[in-house]
Formats: C-alpha cells, sequence, structure tokens
C-alpha cells in the first residue's frame, strides 16, 4: 500500500528533486511551482519558509536561479513569496536543514565542495583553508599562479592542457582566492565553493584537506571586490613597495642624478603593447608554509629586492666614498668595498635633516635586519622548524621595510625639482594589506 505523503513534503520533494537535477544547483520558478501543485499552495510554502526548509530568491535581491548568496531573513522571504506573480522572478531553494536530512550519503562522497552545494549552502559561502594549500600550484610549472596581494587565479598552461602528459585529474583552475584571518588572528586563504565545485575529485579532496574550521573573516578588500564586484582602495604591502621604488626612481631623474635603485619591478614601466610576463622576484609575497626556512629565503629575496639593488652611481654622485681604508700595524693600507646600506645611512646623514637622534640608523634599521637574516643560513646550515610565529614575523618584517622605503622616498619629494611629483593617493598606510 503507498504511503501517504503530505501536502508540505510533496512541495519540498518537487524543491529537492529540481535543486539536485538541475545543472547548477538552480532554484525553481515560484509561480511554476504554485501553478501545479494542490489548493492553497501558497499556504504551504509559507509555512515550508517559516520552518526554515525552504528559502525564497527574487530578481529584487540577486540574480534568483542561483543561491549565490546567503538568504535574507523570513521575514523579507515572505514578502518575495507574495510578489511572485508581480515583475520580480522568484525562485525556490531548499535550506541546509532540509537537504541534511534528504541528501544521500553517497551523492557527491568523493567531491566535498560539490556535496557542500548539494546540501544548500550559497554558492559564494566564503570558505577558508591554511596557506600551504596553494603550494601544489605555485610550485608546479604546468600551472599559472597569479596572486597580486588582493585577488589569486589559478589555471592551466595551454600547451599543458592541450597535451596528453598531464593527467585529466589535474587540468584544474581556481578563478578566484584572496586572503582571510582565522579566529586566531592567523592569514588564511579564502574562496568560495562555486568555483571549488568544479575541480575534479583529486583536487577538491587536497582543498579539504586543507580547510580551517571555525569562525574566520575575509579580508574587506577582497570581500567587496569578490562578491559585491566593488572597488576598493586597498593595495598588497608588496605592490606597495615596488610602487615606492618606482616612483623614487622617477624622482631621481627629475632631479637629475643616477636612480637609487638599479631595478625596478613596478609594471609601470612596462609598455602597453607589452603583454609577457611579468618578471615578478620569486619568493615575494604569501609564505606558504611558516617555517624558518621558507621565512629565510623571503627575507633572501627581501634583500636583494633592496639593498643588493640600490645603485652605487647614485651614492657617486651624491660625492660620498665608495671605499674604506684603514691602515694595518704593518702600514699596509687595506681598501674595502662600502656596503650599499652603510652609503645609503651615509647619505641620509650627510643631506637629510631627520629628527630625533640617530634618525638614519632608525631608518635604515630594518634593511640591516634583512641582511642580517640573509646572511644567516649563506654562512652555515640552518636547522628548520615549523611555527605559525614565522608568518607573524615575515608581516612586521615586511612592513617595518615599506616604512623605511616609504620615509625614503618622501625625502626625495622635500627637493625642489620633485616637490611637485604627484604620489598615488591610493599608496598609504590605511590601505595597506600586510600578509
Amino acid at each position: 500500500m503507498p504511503t501517504r505523503v503530505s501536502k508540505a513534503t510533496a512541495v519540498l520533494n518537487r524543491i529537492v528533486e529540481f535543486y539536485l537535477s538541475s545543472h547548477d544547483f538552480n532554484g525553481i520558478r515560484a509561480n511554476v511551482l504554485l501553478e501545479g501543485s494542490e489548493p492553497h499552495p501558497l499556504e504551504t510554502l509559507k509555512k515550508l519558509v517559516s520552518r526554515g526548509l525552504v528559502e525564497v530568491y527574487s530578481s529584487a535581491y540577486d540574480n534568483p536561479y542561483i543561491k549565490r548568496l546567503p538568504a535574507l531573513s523570513i521575514p523579507q522571504q515572505l514578502g518575495f513569496l507574495e510578489s511572485a506573480n508581480g515583475e520580480a522572478h522568484v525562485c525556490l531553494f531548499p535550506s541546509v536543514k532540509a537537504m541534511r536530512r534528504r541528501l544521500p550519503s553517497s551523492k557527491y562522497r568523493t567531491k566535498p565542495f560539490s556535496r557542500f552545494l548539494a546540501l544548500g549552502h550559497a554558492q559564494l559561502e566564503p570558505v577558508f583553508f591554511q596557506l600551504g594549500v596553494l603550494g601544489r600550484y605555485q610550485s608546479d610549472p604546468r600551472y599559472i599562479f597569479r596572486f597580486d596581494g588582493l585577488d589569486g587565479h589559478i589555471s592551466v598552461k595551454t600547451a599543458d592542457y592541450k597535451g596528453r602528459g598531464m593527467p585529466e585529474a589535474d587540468k584544474v583552475g581556481l578563478e578566484t582566492f584572496g586572503l582571510g584571518t582565522s579566529a586566531k588572528g592567523h592569514r588564511v586563504i579564502v574562496t568560495f565553493p562555486r568555483y571549488l565545485s568544479s575541480m575534479s575529485s583529486r583536487h577538491q579532496q587536497h582543498w579539504d584537506s586543507y580547510r580551517v574550521r571555525g569562525e574566520s573573516k575575509m579580508e574587506m578588500n577582497y570581500g567587496l571586490r569578490g562578491v559585491w564586484g566593488e572597488w576598493t582602495q586597498g593595495v598588497s604591502v608588496y605592490d606597495a613597495l615596488l610602487a615606492e621604488i618606482f616612483h623614487i626612481n622617477q624622482m631621481c631623474r627629475l632631479i637629475g642624478v643616477p636612480d637609487l635603485f638599479r631595478r625596478d619591478y613596478s609594471p609601470q614601466t612596462r609598455s602597453e603593447n607589452d603583454d609577457s610576463p611579468l618578471d615578478e622576484p620569486k619568493g615575494f609575497g604569501l609564505l606558504m608554509v611558516p617555517t624558518k626556512k621558507h621565512f629565510l629565503a623571503f627575507a633572501q629575496v627581501l634583500d636583494k629586492i633592496i639593498a643588493e639593488n640600490l645603485n652605487l652611481d647614485f651614492f657617486a654622485a651624491q660625492h660620498l666614498e665608495l671605499e674604506e681604508k684603514t691602515t694595518r700595524r704593518n702600514g699596509d693600507v687595506l681598501v674595502t668595498q662600502k656596503g650599499t646600506l652603510r652609503l645609503l645611512q651615509d647619505w641620509l646623514t650627510k643631506y637629510i635633516r631627520i629628527e630625533g637622534e640617530n634618525g638614519s640608523a632608525i631608518i635604515v634599521a630594518p634593511l640591516k635586519e634583512v641582511r642580517k637574516l640573509r646572511q644567516s643560513p649563506a654562512h652555515k646550515f640552518v636547522d628548520d622548524e615549523f611555527s605559525i610565529q614565522y608568518q607573524d614575523k615575515k608581516q612586521k618584517l615586511i612592513a617595518d621595510v615599506y616604512r623605511s622605503v616609504s620615509n625614503i622616498r618622501r625625502f626625495f619629494q622635500t627637493h625642489p625639482k620633485a616637490s611637485s611629483y604627484r604620489f598615488p593617493d591610493h599608496i598609504k598606510p590605511e590601505n595597506l594589506v600586510v600578509f
């Protein structure tokens, strides 16, 4: 004898079946469901919404055909339902509460983020991961890995995607990812199940193994850009540092002296028709694994960008002695080349009036700390260790270095020939994202 199904169960079953059988976990049009249901279907739907089993989306709120964002309050959803036959498009979705009872345990068993959507979660509900989740993509030359400090992207190189050497399961990409902060205050990666769900089982499971549970927050700029499509003034401290170097060199040219830095990594120096990949400093950015080894490797890259990149011609043009002579006990004169940081401090002491005692030494101190860290692994084997503190140390180091270089840029702006130079308004401390 067939089991009798209540009106509410029949309506909920239809919404669930449509959701799971649709191409993109779509919602069923409310007017379509209402037209073909039992008498008084609107009252039945209202009860399902009030019980938190069905969610109502309207074009007055967002795209109603996919559950892009979390549902609004139940009173607002009931209001959408009342207008289902009006101008706004209204669609119905099963809630997470309903799907937890109805989704078979075998459905998407090996695809955790496809299952996450099948369970009724919003497609742009943020999911958080340890930084190490990106390591396999950054280190694998078959992938194009981009991260500008606020937004990242992963894709497969065309030759590898079309070739047969790369397993199909590894031909995956990620449209966007950004930064977040865990409940403990540590940097994490954030992205959305909409993009993760298109990955193969192998890669979905890889991401799931790095998932961070508990309360985390998206970095503000990424949230506004990634979810709401809004433009923000945020800039990563790494992009800001390269911009400072670029603008210092530009002011050197206005003043009529050699560039302070030999090399400029800023994309602003590229021609409009140059679409070749940026020659970015490798290892300059995210610390994928918080270990002593990776921290010291970052310091080495940072030293190359700053201290090793300082131009001796600049200091020679400023009439500074590039060499230092010392007389030994036997009367021999030893001539040694001054280090670039020593020359930078000499220049600051000679030409820049800095308030406070030892002002020039204070400005150069973070750069000397980077040099000290770089020299540590150069002369001995380093015992590696894993600690989240290395991420915190790295954030402090890059912030201190940026502050030093930014102060040097301000000194150049005090020169009469560079006083009218326009430095970008958005590169200021309150807009910097440090990680």
